[in-house]
């Protein structure tokens, strides 16, 4: 397909990069100052004890062992805001915007570069996870590196670009285990490639292959210890049918084309579309990683305990799905629809990220989480129960021990180093009769002992439900209720004990 003359290029270019810029300015930079939410307190509790104590702790907690040592710099340079541990994650975020500028210039042109950063960062769930002390957009920027080499690997046929494919991809696992479906998924399609030209390319892909398992081997230790507690890291119930259907259609792109092609359908104009001219790769690849890891996850999901199709598990699926859309859009033959389409679908996106956060002085926290400001409210003294919603607490043999119940209170201990195990208990994920039953042994000492005590939790259905348990426990040993606070999306009560 030609390109557009420059005449159409000049005011729709800096139009959408002014635009692009100010979203990630309210969507990404503004959030840093943000207080920590549960899953970067996990990754605090990891480097808070030093470096040495980062692999052992990685165990415990099963967070990202590069990730965990990447962080650990900030620490040890004496950062402790979030800006400072939350750069990275935002430098990632940034640069993989022009990674995929450049990997669409090098399969069709500009205009395909610039619709792929655009539709990147329209995306929600991309403005949550950039602006957070969380692997994954180091992971999507590994992601995308990868990928632009790995289409150079295939139109090349070059070791050189098949060996940077597999320093990207075992980047990447060593990141977060999940993005290693699409850099399988890619094997799987080099192999199918390949097989049909010189055997010399061929064996290339045995090359890499065998270089980028034995650089991950160091992995499978914690890989192996992943699956033994598969079953305790899931907190949502089984996905439905619909939402399977549904991955490869985001809302409000699918709303912005339809709204587009109505207009210029109503202008007299026609509506002409026809492939994009580009690496015929494109849309194939993207397509695979689009719904085979989605299916993937989702299988999962429904024949074991553990789920994985979570919007946050689904990100190795997004850059596929960015490739997947924008192709579509670039293939319409009218300039103002392709346009009219990227322009409203970043604004359709933004104002989609802003709709699902909480906004405290325009500044937007997706996750309405600051353990930080909830764990100072609490009072100086007493006993203290934790409710930190991490789905390993439902099992009751892991809060007694020493180890794990550290990383079970970190999001409020990291913050209040006068509570430890020996003045706090760990709330049980789940509210059932065996969780009850156990939380009132617990009751049963505490009004012995006639403390204060102190309940903070992430405001899920269960932890309301403990909360109101809790009052109706302590009430009946003669416990008053002396504050009762929401701190955005945390609870904070504290009870008194009878004079």
């Amino acid at each position: 397909m030609a390109e557009q003359p420059q005449s159409e290029r000049d005011y729709y270019t800096p139009i959408l990069w002014s635009l692009l810029a100010v979203a990630v300015l309210f969507l990404c930079v503004l959030p840093l100052w943000n207080g920590f939410w549960l899953d970067e307190c996990a990754i605090f509790y990891v480097i808070h004890a030093g470096f040495g104590q980062i692999i052992p702790r990685c165990f415990i907690s099963l967070q990202s062992f590069a990730f965990s040592m990447l962080e650990w710099v900030p620490l040890a340079l004496g950062a402790t805001s979030g800006p400072a541990f939350r750069l990275p994650c935002l430098a990632a975020g940034l640069i993989t915007v022009f990674v995929l500028d450049r990997l669409g210039r090098e399969v069709s042109g500009p205009r395909f570069g610039l619709t792929l950063a655009a539709l990147f960062v329209s995306l929600p769930q991309v403005a949550i996870d950039i602006p957070s002390a969380r692997p994954y957009a180091i992971a999507m920027l590994l992601e995308s590196a990868g990928l632009l080499c790995f289409f150079r690997w295939l139109k090349s046929g070059r070791l050189q670009h098949g060996l940077a494919w597999t320093a990207c991809g075992v980047a990447v696992g060593y990141f977060h285990y999940l993005f290693l479906v699409p850099v399988a998924l890619e094997a799987l399609y080099a192999v199918k490639t390949f097989v049909g030209r010189s055997r010399t390319q061929f064996l290339q892909v045995g090359i890499c292959g065998s270089v980028g398992i034995l650089l991950l081997l160091p992995l499978a230790s914690q890989l192996r210890e992943m699956a033994r507690q598969s079953r305790w890291l899931s907190s949502q119930s089984e996905p439905e049918w619909i939402s399977l259907l549904l991955i490869g259609l985001p809302g409000f792109l699918l709303l912005t084309l339809i709204l587009i092609v109505g207009v210029e359908w109503l202008a007299g104009s026609s509506v002409r579309w026809r492939p994009l001219a580009c690496n015929r790769d494109v849309p194939k690849v993207g397509l695979l990683l689009l719904i085979v890891p989605a299916v993937f996850y989702f299988a999962v999901s429904r024949l074991t305990v553990t789920n994985m199709f979570l919007s946050r598990y689904l990100l190795p699926s997004l850059i596929g799905g960015v490739l997947v859309w924008a192709w579509l859009i670039e293939g319409f033959e009218s300039p103002r629809l392709r346009q009219g389409a990227v322009l409203t679908g970043v604004i359709f996106g933004m104002l989609l990220a802003a709709r699902t956060a909480v906004v405290p002085g325009y500044v937007l926290n997706y996750l309405g989480q600051d353990w930080s400001a909830a764990a100072r409210t609490l009072p100086n003294a007493g006993h203290y129960l934790i409710y930190p919603g991490l789905a390993e607490t439902a099992r009751l043999q892991w809060l007694q021990q020493p180890k794990r119940q550290e990383y079970f209170a970190a999001p409020v201990a990291l913050f209040r180093p006068d509570i430890s195990s020996e003045n706090s208990d760990i709330v049980p994920f789940r509210f059932g009769a065996e969780e009850k039953e156990y939380m009132q042994a617990i009751v049963r000492r505490l009004a012995a002992q006639r403390t204060q005590v102190s309940f903070i939790g992430w405001g899920l259905t269960n932890a309301v439900q403990w909360q109101e348990w809790l009052s109706g426990e302590l009430a009946q040993r003669g416990f008053s209720k002396t504050s009762d606070q929401a701190q955005a999306a945390l609870l904070v009560t504290v009870w008194t004990p009878p004079e």
